[in-house]
């Protein structure tokens, strides 16, 4: 998990934050369906 920045008051901030997140759970998805069958869990 990626450590990113964030200053809460700040909507633009929590914003890019949250997109982070989303795009590094959309590489370990990603990841996951093209790793082989015996290494997938």
């Amino acid at each position: 998990m990626p450590l990113v920045d964030c200053d809460a008051r700040s909507r633009q901030s929590s914003k890019d934050v949250l997109i982070a997140l989303v795009e590094h759970l959309k590489t370990l998805y990603v990841a996951q369906l093209n790793a082989p069958q015996e290494y997938a869990q």
